[in-house]
């Protein structure tokens, strides 16, 4: 069977690196931060520190993956030939790591800039070692598995719902063993979309799939996460024009383009009149505190415009007397601007942010050309999952050390390697 370079694909070669798929699988597992110390808590009935235990865990990934890179050459060659096709995000990683010098908390920056650099070279060792089908189904597992385990640990402890780190006892929503609600939400939510894409691209034992799609959007619903429901929602409607489009014998760019044109008019009036469709959804804008943090983060943004506070500390509310403030008034802890793009604003200031969207403009582009000029149905999920992502950080923030980073870094850089050899 043909890959989608042309090159001889084994349909169990997504099985050949056991060790490697062991790493994927845990570090795809270990981003939803299940190890909470309030979660050790209530199974081990001990106080085992879930933040050091967790940490421990990563370093360990980490560890074990740059031992797979180094001791096989080839590899190592190849790494350095796929990060030399994004240079953009390159300088991005690079800026994140030197905003050590100028940020407001250096130990909270250093360490998110190692995490961050570690989920890069994750993702461009997944872009070295498979293709695309191979990547979402590494991915499907890892999300599969804890959807699973997240029901078990709902059954067993059905009181439990842990939010903002502390645990409380809630009926209305369940975050399960996730952190919280809108993290769940959104993991459910991907893999539901790459369980329903795999139904739709051929892929075999279609009932498991169907069974385990069915677990997932249960989860999602039973978390109440209406951001990610409807980031799921939109990116199924594009998916389905995308799709059709792929399997239409007779395909016009111009009417694509056009259809395309409406769908982003609609989500613009969408955001426009964002209070009005979540008041119609039973949610308040202002209650939920966005447009509080939103404002917040533009007059923090113009105090330090050019490189930021610093990667990952701004929202340390112990060393940043204006967050927590901010925390305060909220009564809840804040963990990020719920938009990435004044997230970048505020720890990198206008030259990381600038650097981020170019990578990803182009990141675009090069999806938009593989589903043009590619008729497997396979090179529909690239531009498919990177509307996805936009869309679910537009109202929260999944860079970093979450599974849908890794994903969208290793599917990016693959992306390009396809495009470049063809060119």
């Amino acid at each position: 069977m043909l890959g989608e370079t042309g090159v001889e694909v084994r349909e169990d070669n997504v099985f050949r690196d056991p060790i490697a798929i062991a790493i994927i699988l845990g570090a795809v597992f270990f981003s939803a931060n299940i190890l909470s110390e309030n979660l050790l808590k209530v199974v081990a009935k001990e106080n085992f520190g879930g933040n050091a235990v967790s940490s421990a865990i990563w370093v360990g990934i980490y560890g074990i993956l740059f031992a797979l890179v180094i001791t096989k050459r080839d590899t190592v060659n190849n790494l350095i030939d796929l990060c030399r096709r994004d240079m953009f995000l390159m300088f991005f990683i690079l800026l994140a790591i030197l905003s050590t010098i100028w940020s407001i908390s250096p130990a909270v920056t250093l360490k998110k800039s190692l995490d961050i650099t570690g989920v890069f070279f994750m993702g461009a060792y997944l872009a070295t070692r498979y293709d695309l089908k191979q990547m979402i189904k590494i991915f499907a597992a890892a999300l599969t598995l804890l959807a699973i385990i997240n029901l078990a640990f709902t059954l067993a402890y059905p009181d439990y719902v842990e939010n903002n780190s502390d645990a409380i006892q809630k009926e209305d929503s369940r975050a399960g063993i996730v952190k919280n609600k809108n993290q769940l939400g959104h993991m459910m939510g991907l893999n539901a979309l790459i369980l329903l894409f795999m139904l739709f691209s051929g892929a075999k034992n279609k009932h498991r799939i169907l069974v385990f799609f069915t677990l997932s959007v249960f989860t999602l619903i039973m978390s109440e996460s209406i951001s990610s429901i409807v980031s799921l929602t939109a990116t199924l409607c594009l998916a389905a024009l995308l799709i059709y489009y792929k399997k239409s014998k007779y395909f016009n760019p111009a009417i694509f383009l056009s259809i395309l044109m409406i769908i982003v008019m609609a989500a613009t009036f969408t955001i426009l009149n964002l209070e009005q469709v979540l008041n119609f959804m039973g949610k308040d804008l202002t209650l939920t505190g966005r447009t509080i943090i939103w404002q917040f983060s533009m007059e923090s943004i113009d105090k330090k415009p050019l490189l930021g506070y610093g990667y990952g500390a701004f929202w340390i509310g112990e060393l940043n007397s204006e967050t927590y403030k901010v925390s305060t008034m909220l009564k809840q802890e804040i963990a990020h601007a719920h938009n990435f793009l004044l997230d970048l604003l505020l720890e990198l200031g206008v030259v990381g942010a600038s650097l981020f969207v170019i990578s990803f403009m182009k990141n675009i582009h090069y999806s938009i050309r593989l589903f043009i000029e590619r008729k497997q149905i396979m090179m529909t999920w690239p531009l498919i999952f990177i509307a996805f992502f936009f869309i679910s950080n537009f109202t929260e923030t999944r860079m970093g050390r979450t599974a849908s980073f890794i994903l969208y870094i290793a599917q990016s850089l693959y992306v390009r390697k396809i495009i470049d050899k063809n060119d």
